[in-house]
């Protein structure tokens, strides 16, 4: 071989290795990158198992379904003893109830009353429940001299003034009622209330 020959094939020799180091330091570098990638990866991995680890640790040895067991059996034992109390409370309530219907109906909370007719009575409460009825009643007693009778028609319950008026001695009075405690007072006639 001559010397241009093998100088052309030393020259060729030495560029494919130059190139190949080059190649491997391109490779190099993009490995680097990648790794750098990788570590900013397994840095935020690493994060996310320490916040799950410290968020763990306060659950001790029970399991997450366990926890969610638990806790539903416990707001289902609230919500049963809260239907119990509300049970308990509604009968209590349907029996006063049953028992003040009884009462309005056999008159033992009403005092005798000879409604005169063509006079006037002053209203000063009315309710459809008997056991509110009879309650009102009870406490309007305390401060008036006060009856409990029913509409003509037996759906509500009146608690009138025991005094009979005239009709302008009704609404005199009724306006009386009105400027104090009984902003609701009203007057109804003798024809209206139901008659023992």
């Amino acid at each position: 071989m001559q010397r241009s020959e093998i100088e052309k094939y030393l020259l060729r020799t030495i560029l494919s290795i130059f190139m190949m180091g080059c190649f491997q330091l391109l490779l190099a570098q993009s490995d680097t990158a990648k790794v750098g990638q990788n570590k900013t990866k397994i840095d935020e991995l690493n994060q996310r198992l320490d916040n799950l680890v410290k968020n763990t640790s306060s659950i001790g040895k029970e399991d997450s379904v366990e926890i969610k067991l638990n806790l539903l059996l416990k707001q289902m034992a609230e919500v049963k003893q809260e239907i119990s109390t509300i049970k308990t409370a509604m009968n209590t309530m349907s029996e006063e109830n049953r028992q003040a219907f009884e009462e309005l109906n056999n008159g033992s909370n009403r005092q005798d009353i000879n409604v005169e007719n063509g006079k006037f009575y002053v209203v000063i409460g009315s309710r459809r429940n008997p056991a509110l009825a009879i309650a009102l009643l009870n406490e309007l007693k305390q401060t008036q001299d006060v009856i409990l009778v029913k509409n003509s028609k037996k759906t509500w319950n009146h608690i009138i003034l025991s005094t009979p008026y005239t009709k302008e001695e009704a609404t005199t009075k009724m306006i009386e009622l009105r400027k104090g405690e009984f902003q609701d007072a009203w007057w109804t006639s003798s024809t209206r209330i139901l008659k023992d």
